[in-house]
């Protein structure tokens, strides 16, 4: 205890309650904080895409190219370290309506993508909609993915350009490389993804 009185504290354990409680205080100005930063950088975002549907939200950190062939739906949700890329011009992403796409996900629509409603990205998902000769990187080949609704694609999941159509109803395991199509209620998994399970 003298320890303690030494530095200018009478309880300790009162010390420790009061570090917490502002910590807690701390947490809530930067979530706070961070809430009106977002809602700056989709009201920014909103004015530069082709359409935003009410209550979409694009996280701050964001890396958005050709924003003009963007559409997004009502009530979506992009997270920090999303990449929504295109090597063309002609590239189009269309996400439907209550669309979450969790952090570090990159969406590629080179090819052009077509999402339907309900849509849940893990973290750390790649889709890619183009491809290119090793001897030649400037010759790219583009291939159009349509993907259906309430479809859940597991964290770090992999969406080859060889993939042109994902069903509605189906869920695609954390890891997976898909290399193929799935058809309405399967759920895949694996490196290369297989049906597992039909719903």
């Amino acid at each position: 205890m003298d320890m303690w009185r030494s530095v200018g504290m009478r309880n300790p354990i009162q010390f420790f309650k009061n570090s917490s409680i502002t910590f807690s205080a701390l947490r809530a100005v930067e979530f706070a904080s961070r809430k009106v930063i977002d809602q700056v950088h989709t009201l920014v975002c909103r004015t530069a895409l082709g359409a935003c549907g009410s209550g979409t939200r694009i996280s701050f950190g964001v890396t958005i190219v050709l924003p003009k062939r963007i559409f997004l739906g009502k009530s979506c949700y992009i997270a920090p370290g999303c990449k929504l890329t295109t090597e063309l011009d002609s590239g189009v992403l269309r996400i439907g309506n209550n669309a979450v796409i969790a952090p570090n996900t990159r969406l590629d629509f080179s090819g052009g993508i077509e999402i339907g409603d309900d849509l849940l990205i893990s973290p750390g998902v790649l889709m890619f909609t183009h491809d290119h000769s090793t001897r030649d990187y400037k010759q790219i080949k583009t291939s159009f993915l349509k993907v259906g609704n309430h479809v859940w694609i597991g964290a770090n999941a992999i969406i080859l350009p060889t993939v042109s159509n994902i069903g509605s109803n189906v869920v695609i395991g954390a890891g997976s490389v898909l290399t193929k199509d799935v058809p309405d209620g399967a759920i895949v998994a694996g490196n290369p993804a297989r049906i597992i399970e039909n719903q």
